[in-house]
């Protein structure tokens, strides 16, 4: 179950991503889980219910107690959860509406800006706009960089990164020694 859960993680990695990495995932299953999963477009949602599937055959054949089940499948569930507001932010674009509200308010308001200030600040009045204006370009363009947070540009999540500490987490629990090297920034910059 620990290595499958090594493999959920890559695979949610793959899946946010739109890639396709098979080595990074036939590593951590056997020969014939590699075969069922080959074959599904959903990866990691089927990797979650093999885990369920060994929980549920672990309580049944009495090799853990029910008791101790109980929190094993709640952070199951808890994964399926985050696996699945993860897709949701993915496959939700933000609406064109309040994207171009956001834009022309932004101008709007900046091209308004020095009529209502003038008589106030006299002569200091462009560079007061300039700050504003920088400041309500900046969020709109930081609004614009976040909308997709899974991919390889440099403000997007560092999920080989994480997946890559989730891999060495779940290893040293086995009492593993050789473990991967975490990743390190390049260019100070994390994937």
């Amino acid at each position: 179950m620990v290595h499958r859960a090594i493999a959920f993680a890559h695979a949610l990695r793959l899946e946010l991503r739109d890639e396709a990495d098979d080595a990074a995932l036939q590593r951590w299953v056997t020969p014939g889980e590699w075969e069922g999963l080959r074959r599904t477009t959903q990866r990691a949602n089927a990797l979650m219910l093999a885990m369920g599937r060994d929980l549920g055959e672990c309580v049944r054949a009495s090799r853990i107690d029910p008791c101790l089940a109980v929190p094993l499948d709640g952070t199951l569930s808890a994964l399926t959860s985050a696996a699945a507001s993860c897709e949701r932010i993915k496959n939700t674009p933000v609406p064109f509406s309040y994207s171009l509200l956001l834009h022309r308010t932004a101008y709007l308001y900046c091209f308004l800006l020095p009529f209502g200030l003038v008589d106030t600040l006299g002569f200091m009045t462009p560079f007061v706009v300039a700050i504003v204006a920088y400041t309500f370009f900046g969020l709109d363009a930081l609004g614009d960089e976040l909308e997709e947070p899974f991919g390889l540009e440099n403000n997007d999540l560092p999920l080989d990164t994480l997946c890559r500490s989730i891999e060495i987490s779940l290893l040293e629990s086995l009492g593993e020694t050789e473990l991967p090297p975490p990743l390190v920034p390049v260019n100070y910059r994390l994937t």
